[in-house]
């Protein structure tokens, strides 16, 4: 977070949260579309599947594009964020395994990309469609990265480190010594013993 292009970034997203939208400062807008359907602003970021949450009476003004990147191709992203995997004290890892093997099958993969949603298997996203919305969520995917391969990530989704540190930068907090502090905080997660 504190690398000179990162600080940049994040001064330039602190200017646009400061200026530039509705979205609550606190980094929690679980529903982002809330405010799209009440009339309140003009657009949102969410995944793809999030243009079923909107208002049906809505959707005819409803448009997707991916985030765009400072090189005109779609902005990096996580690639998914939450993590699958098999609890090492888990008294039924056989039949977790058996679920793990489904989910990733080429039939599941295949039933998730055609009901527009993005598949783990890029082999199977031109089964999303060709409408703005599936283009948008393969280029968006095309370009993302791995979460960390840290056993503790789960640890970082489900204490809100991220949430909390956007929320900091969106009310007007110093990006530089904060992007500092949340590296700390996320290096010492992300390499504790378990």
């Amino acid at each position: 977070m504190s690398s000179a292009n990162s600080i940049k970034g994040l001064t330039q997203w602190q200017d646009l949260a400061k200026n530039s939208t509705v979205a609550p400062k606190d980094g929690k807008d679980a529903e982002p579309w809330t405010a799209f359907n009440n009339g309140q602003n003009a657009m949102f970021m969410a995944p793809s599947w999030a243009r079923w949450s909107v208002d049906k009476s809505k959707t005819a003004d409803l448009g997707a594009f991916a985030l765009p990147g400072t090189d005109g191709g779609a902005a990096p992203v996580f690639a998914g964020g939450s993590d699958l995997g098999i609890a090492a004290k888990s008294k039924n890892q056989d039949q977790a395994f058996n679920l793990l093997k489904l989910i990733y099958s080429d039939d599941y993969q295949k039933l998730l990309a055609k009901n527009g949603l993005g598949p783990a298997n890029s082999n199977f996203t031109s089964l999303m469609g060709t409408d703005e919305f599936a283009k948008a969520a393969i280029s968006a995917a095309s370009n993302s990265k791995l979460t960390p391969t840290s056993p503790n990530w789960a640890g970082i989704e489900t204490s809100n480190v991220m949430e909390a540190f956007f929320g900091k930068i969106a009310s007007g907090a110093d990006v530089a010594s904060t992007a500092k502090a949340t590296d700390a905080e996320l290096e010492k997660a992300l390499n504790a013993s378990s």
